[in-house]
C-alpha cells in the first residue's frame, strides 16, 4: 500500500476508470477469477478514496493504477502556523506587541526625564516571557510524515 498520509484522499473518475482497465488486464492475464474480477470492478466503480482502490491491487503485481494525482492538498507554512494558534497564544502575542509598542517609548521618556533606564531590563524580560508563553500555549506542531 502507498504512503499512509495519502490514503484518505478522494479520487476521481480517471482513477476509477484506470483501475477498472488494469483489473481487466490482470483478469486477462489469468491472475483473477471471473468472480474476483467482477467483485473488484464493482468496488473500483464505487471507490471514493485512494485506499479503496489501492487495496484492490495489494496482492497483484504491476501494473497498478497511477495515483499521483490523488495527493493531499499542500498546506503553506502560514496556514500551518495559523492552525496552531489558540486564544491564549493570541493573548500573549498581543501582550508582547503592546509591551513593545508602549513600553519602549515609556522607558525612553522615563529614562530621559527621571533616569530610569534600568526599566529596559524588566521590559525586555516581559517581552521575552510573553513570546515564550505564546509559543508554549500553541497547539503542538504536527510531524511531517
Amino acid at each position: 500500500m502507498g504512503d499512509a498520509r495519502f490514503m484518505n484522499v478522494r479520487i476521481g473518475d480517471a482513477e476509477r476508470t484506470e483501475s477498472i482497465e488494469l483489473l481487466t488486464r490482470h483478469f486477462n492475464a489469468g491472475r483473477l477469477t471471473p468472480a474476483e474480477h467482477e467483485e473488484r470492478r464493482e468496488k473500483a466503480k464505487i471507490a471514493i478514496i485512494r485506499s479503496e482502490i489501492e487495496v484492490l491491487f495489494d496482492d497483484l503485481p504491476a501494473p497498478h493504477p497511477d495515483m499521483s494525482a490523488a495527493l493531499p492538498p499542500v498546506v503553506s507554512e502560514a496556514e500551518q502556523a495559523a492552525a496552531r494558534k489558540t486564544p491564549m497564544s493570541e493573548f500573549w502575542s498581543i501582550l508582547a506587541g503592546l509591551l513593545i509598542l508602549f513600553g519602549i517609548p515609556a522607558v525612553i521618556v522615563l529614562g530621559t526625564t527621571l533616569g530610569l533606564w534600568w526599566l529596559f531590563g524588566p521590559l525586555a524580560v516581559g517581552v521575552i516571557l510573553a513570546f515564550v508563553l505564546e509559543e508554549a500555549s500553541m497547539k503542538p506542531k504536527r510531524l511531517q510524515d
